[in-house]
């Protein structure tokens, strides 16, 4: 057993280090979110489809510049599109955006921006159980926990956009504690809905196939349910539309400084290149080919540990950590507000070697995307500088393998790294 003294020095020292991280863009992440929280831009591109659908009767979103176009004349911002398409997200995304189309888009915004603070208090409610911290008065460490999350700099990201992935990372984060908690079929809807607005949580299907068929049925029954709700409500054509549009969004985005999480982001600023990276080489078709192989063999690899783990419950909490980490890293557009996300592996995980590595990856996670940006240098960033805005990934793969790693070993009935 370690002396008490070097805990509290380990603690100490993890403290002062994501404060370092935490304080290392100033005020900027705050500012932002004041500035943006109540105009959010990228909340624009949702609420413009679906004020069009409402009031237009057209089930396909706008195309283009159309877009901001039609912003303009609703009180809602105009975004930047870069050549890439105006409405981004899965065709049943925008079935929860419609019933808030009569506010208006101020009163819109502040409707999501609500949505997003409860989402984050019941993420807050599942790390505080999920890391064994809520045996003595477990309301006042989940209203603190909230506290301290609402100025974490990915938190604070997702606030001033008014993106998805706390509302994200609420559902995924239900799905996981009732599937831990033993109702199967209540972790497949949660999951369902989950994968049903963003795509990437589609890969825990995978797991679920190999270790919880019912959660896996009743994820595939949500899937196919949201999926008709729309086509119901909107037709056929923003299916086609999305998946003509999204290789372009891809293409166009996948080298922007905010995309910090994402595999694919690292390989395209390396071989892809664009108006945000100078590439070593540029080949395009190189990245690409690069980020599905490498994809694949993640998968591959979680798979295999998958099938031939004994059903513990720390061994399940170990895979999930992995299958949740390739949910952020192998999403090609994962900004950083997406390391939310990577909150549910570092609430697994939390146990396991004093809580060494998942706090090295918190304290990567936690410098802020504008932090990241000055490191790398000005855009079009060089190659090897521009590794530096791809630290966040890097950090929720060393959760991957981590994960992996525990669980591998556990089934073997000896300790991981």
């Amino acid at each position: 057993m370690k002396p008490e003294g070097h805990l509290d020095a380990k603690l100490i020292v993890s403290l002062a280090l994501l404060a370092t991280a935490w304080a290392s863009a100033g005020l900027a992440p705050a500012r932002d979110t004041v500035e943006g929280a109540l105009h959010p831009v990228d909340f624009a591109r949702d609420y413009v489809a679906a004020h069009m659908r409402v009031h237009e009767g057209r089930g396909v979103a706008p195309v283009g510049e159309a877009g901001n176009d039609y912003a303009a004349t609703i009180g809602a911002p105009r975004v930047v599109l870069l050549g890439g398409p105006y409405f981004i997200h899965p065709p049943p995304a925008l079935l929860v955006i419609l019933p808030l189309v009569p506010l208006g888009f101020g009163g819109a915004a502040i409707a999501w921006l609500v949505l997003s603070l409860l989402a984050l208090g019941v993420l807050a409610f599942f790390l505080v159980e999920t890391a064994g911290l809520d045996e003595r008065r477990p309301a006042l460490r989940v209203a603190l926990l909230a506290l301290v999350l609402l100025v974490w700099p990915p938190v604070l990201h997702n606030l001033s956009k008014g993106q998805w992935s706390l509302l994200l990372a609420a559902l995924i984060a239900a799905g996981v504690r009732a599937l831990l908690h033993g109702r199967p079929r209540t972790a497949g809807i949660f999951l369902g809905l989950a994968a049903s607005i963003k795509v990437t949580p589609i890969l825990l299907l995978c797991y679920l196939a190999l270790r919880h068929r019912r959660a896996a049925l009743a994820m595939v029954a949500t899937l196919a349910t949201a999926g008709c709700l729309s086509i119901a409500a909107n037709g056929w054509e923003p299916w086609r539309a999305w998946f003509a549009d999204a290789p372009r969004d891809v293409a166009a985005w996948q080298t922007w400084m905010a995309n910090t999480v994402s595999l694919g982001g690292a390989l395209g600023r390396l071989f892809a290149g664009g108006p945000f990276a100078l590439a070593l080489v540029p080949a395009p078709g190189v990245a690409r080919a690069l980020t599905v192989a490498l994809s694949i063999a993640l998968v591959a690899a979680a798979s295999f540990v998958t099938l031939r783990a004994p059903p513990t419950p720390q061994i399940e909490r170990n895979l999930l950590a992995s299958w949740l980490s390739l949910v952020v890293v192998l999403n090609p557009l994962a900004w950083t507000h997406t390391a939310a996300i990577a909150l549910l592996p570092l609430a697994l995980l939390a146990w396991a070697s004093a809580a060494t590595i998942p706090t090295a990856a918190l304290i990567v996670l936690t410098i802020p995307r504008e932090t990241l940006a000055a490191l790398a240098g000005p855009t079009p960033v060089r190659p090897l500088p521009g590794l530096v805005l791809s630290l966040h990934a890097a950090a929720v793969l060393v959760l991957f393998v981590f994960g992996l790693s525990v669980s591998a070993a556990g089934s073997k009935g000896r300790p991981g790294l």
